[in-house]
């Protein structure tokens, strides 16, 4: 039997007390785990169990942990800059003087230029309630204040193109894997990134299910596959037009679904684009309702389709069996059902012209195609691989279309991308906007506007103040020289909170050292298990560091805020729950700390879940898989999302990536696709420095193919400068067989320091799409030489 959260156990050595916690970082595993704790110390880790023994995991950076709390990398004092910003000099100071400094200096921006002039980053470095920056309680603390959030526009564009057509996220379970007789990974090496979702596909195949691995380079996870698919870095949106150019071609289609759940019936007009309604026959006005998904208000008339029984115009009603070809012209307008403009934006996308995008041959294409419409359910895993990239929305986009012609959404073993249990759980009103408390939201790109002409979205606009906590801006984001060049300095004043020392830390004013996870308690409604976990206090946070909710405490008080932050933790907790979610599914904070863990459910509560499109219906306006969509909008509204161009949005479309693809005017200079992958060593910058893994992980170096590195006389070893018109970086070459020319691919999350010289981030750029307004982490032009440099 599994001990209870903190059940004390007895070793030879000494008294040893275990107790309950989790691990809070960017891995989406939110895995519960045991501190094991002698003499006011937590000396190992080991996994905690969930109800549900299939969920059970722990990986080396949870196992580090000890070293990671007790590193020399701990901030253990308040301190303040005493010379010039990244001099790295310090004044230690009291908790006194730190908070009354950072009031003085909010106070003084917020009388000057108003509360939204204090921003702070919304960053994903911490997930537990009490302390994430990202729908936790720093959010609900800067709510309350009226100040500003900047958004971090990361790792956003999959969901974008996937909202786009299903109103949400479309992603099952994990563990619905196994349910799954084809599963197509995309952009995902998921032994090294996602290592606990692995198991369910190794579960899968145990079945039977086949699984293909598309990717450019020949990951570990490829090496476990049944076929693995070599693609151009960058094409995935043109091999989903490819496939779904297939299935409709062949009559692979699945026509009930297509028919009963998605928009391919409905009738769209050619002059507007819009779906055929009542009042476009009778003149009237539109009867309209507001929808409580995008606060949009949009038509609630019944939908006009050509009944393929009568040959005639009428209402869309049960019972209908709609035509899905054809052109009509009613009133005056041509108009045609949503498949036929899917069927003709496919119509050139043949496997023979996907293959010069894509260099998949088109045989391979086809029988991809069909896989997937007919050994079904099938499941496309992606991850961030078809993210980063500025067609990256387009990825996910086209993705979905071809899984709603074939039917494989919203059911068993049917998934699209990967599951993050999170927003179902939270009560947005009472806990993101306090007393109706909330401030704006801006996006890096607008933080590169203001700090260049003081403009946001074009008009005139300030940032003075930025708190910092969650996460590592300077190590994390995208065009690190400008932040450090042009949006720091126009800052006035600067204060990160973290645990450890960072890139962001050393180019503060004021640090403020936050408790280590295992130093607090909290719970965690964020993971890709169903699981809300239960995190106790294991000991007493080290040196003069404080929880995060503690220093919102203390400065809630003075800043005139305190009545939404009770002293009480689990008066606080209690806030953020959505009370009818914790009814259905029988939650409490009460049975949380007993339990450890509580269940999420959706269908059944003894079911893996389906999450979205159960029953054939979706948040849309439709209330239909929207592959075209007639009405899009950009992801958010931003400097960027002024271009935005609602007519070339509302079908799949191929859009190559703008600096990493052949011909692009940065590759005639710049001939190589540059990458940083995940790896099981860090999440992001975390763990960068744990003793542990270093041994294992040593240092920063780069992948090139061997025929790459001959062209230009580098050898396996040699120190290699990584270079392009914005930075450079320094690190050791690996040679490797696994990519293909014309690639490089760095591991990501060294900090600045480690590297000889310069950093990868330094090579990124802020050019965001219009559409979904996200950094493009792969969509990068470089070259590489050896370094002749000094350390």
């Amino acid at each position: 039997m599994p001990r209870t959260p903190s059940a004390p156990a007895e070793t030879p050595e000494a008294p040893e007390r275990l107790v309950r916690t989790f691990c809070r970082p960017n891995c989406f595993g939110g895995c519960p785990i045991y501190a094991h704790v002698r003499d006011g110390k937590v000396v190992k880790t080991s996994f905690a169990p969930l109800p549900d023994p299939q969920y059970n995991r722990v990986c080396l950076r949870g196992l580090s942990q000890p070293q990671q709390m007790y590193s020399e990398r701990r901030l253990l004092h308040p301190k303040k800059r005493v010379g010039e910003r990244g001099s790295g000099q310090w004044e230690e100071i009291s908790w006194d003087e730190a908070i009354a400094t950072v009031v003085e200096r909010f106070q003084a921006v917020r009388d000057e230029h108003g509360p939204q002039a204090i921003a702070y980053t919304e960053g994903s470095g911490n997930y537990g309630t009490l302390t994430s920056s990202h729908f936790g309680a720093t959010s609900r603390f800067f709510a309350a204040l009226d100040a500003t959030t900047l958004s971090n526009t990361l790792d956003v564009a999959q969901a974008h193109g996937l909202t786009q057509v299903f109103g949400a996220l479309p992603n099952n379970d994990p563990a619905d894997l196994v349910n799954a007789e084809t599963i197509f990974i995309v952009g995902s090496n998921m032994t090294e990134a996602q290592i606990h979702t692995w198991h369910f596909v190794a579960d899968a195949k145990e079945r039977g299910a086949k699984v293909i691995v598309v990717d450019p380079v020949f990951t570990v996870t490829a090496s476990k596959a049944d076929q693995w698919v070599r693609i151009r870095p960058g094409s995935d949106t043109a091999m989903f037009l490819a496939m779904t150019h297939v299935v409709l071609a062949e009559g692979l289609q699945d026509d009930a679904y297509l028919h009963d759940s998605t928009v391919a019936p409905l009738l769209v007009r050619a002059d507007d684009g819009q779906f055929l309604r009542r009042h476009h026959l009778t003149g009237e006005a539109p009867v309209t309702r507001v929808d409580p998904m995008t606060g949009q208000e949009v038509c609630d008339e019944p939908y006009l389709v050509w009944s393929a029984d009568e040959d005639r115009l009428v209402e869309l009603a049960p019972g209908v069996r709609a035509a899905m070809a054809g052109v009509h012209e009613v009133a005056g307008v041509t108009v045609r059902p949503a498949l036929d403009l899917l069927r003709e934006t496919v119509e050139e996308w043949t496997p023979e012209h996907a293959q010069e995008i894509t260099t998949i041959p088109a045989g391979t294409l086809r029988d991809m195609a069909r896989r997937y419409a007919t050994a079904r359910p099938a499941s496309i895993y992606h991850c961030m691989g078809i993210d980063h990239w500025d067609n990256g929305h387009l990825n996910t986009l086209a993705e979905s279309a071809l899984a709603c012609v074939t039917g494989n959404v919203g059911k068993p073993g049917a998934a699209l991308g990967f599951k993050w249990y999170y927003a179902e759980n939270y009560d947005w009103m009472a806990w993101m906007m306090p007393g109706g408390h909330t401030g704006r939201t801006i996006f890096t790109d607008d933080m590169f506007s203001v700090a260049r002409d003081g403009t946001i979205r074009g008009e005139p606009d300030a940032i003075k103040a930025l708190y910092v906590a969650g996460c590592n801006p300077l190590g994390a984001y995208t065009d690190r020289n400008v932040w450090l060049d042009e949006v720091l300095p126009s800052l006035d004043f600067i204060v990160t909170v973290d645990i450890y020392n960072s890139d962001t830390v050393e180019h503060s004013d004021l640090v403020l050292p936050a408790a280590h996870w295992f130093e607090r308690q909290d719970m965690q409604f964020a993971n890709n298990h169903p699981f809300v976990i239960w995190g106790d206090k294991a000991v007493e946070p080290l040196g003069k560091s404080k929880p995060d909710i503690e220093i919102l405490r203390l400065l809630a008080g003075p800043l005139g805020i305190k009545e939404y932050f009770p002293d009480s933790d689990d008066e606080l907790l209690e806030i953020s729950v959505n009370k009818p979610w914790a009814e259905r599914i029988g939650f409490s904070i009460e049975r949380l700390k007993r339990e450890g863990a509580v269940k999420v459910w959706y269908q059944d509560p003894e079911s893996p879940n389906v999450c979205l499109g159960y029953e054939g219906t979706f948040p849309t306006p439709s209330g239909r898989a929207e592959f075209y969509n007639p009405n899009p909008r950009p992801r958010v509204q931003s400097t960027t999302s002024m271009r935005y161009d609602p007519a070339i949005e509302r079908l799949p479309r191929w859009s190559p990536p703008i600096e990493a693809w052949p011909g692009s005017e940065a590759s005639k200079t710049y001939p190589l696709v540059f990458f940083q992958e995940h790896t099981r060593w860090r999440v992001h910058t975390q763990y960068a420095e744990v003793p542990l893994l270093r041994e294992l992980d040593p240092g920063p170096t780069v992948k090139i193919n061997p025929r790459d590195a001959a062209a230009r006389g580098i050898a396996a070893g040699d120190d290699v400068e990584i270079f392009n018109d914005r930075g450079h970086v320094v690190v050791r070459a690996v040679l490797s067989e696994a990519l293909p020319e014309g690639m490089l691919s760095m591991p990501k999350g060294w900090l600045a320091h480690q590297h000889k010289a310069g950093a990868p981030s330094e090579l990124t750029h802020m050019v965001l799409n219009p559409a979904s307004v996200n950094q493009s982490y792969f969509d990068v032009a470089v070259d590489v030489r050896v370094w002749e440099g000094q350390e």
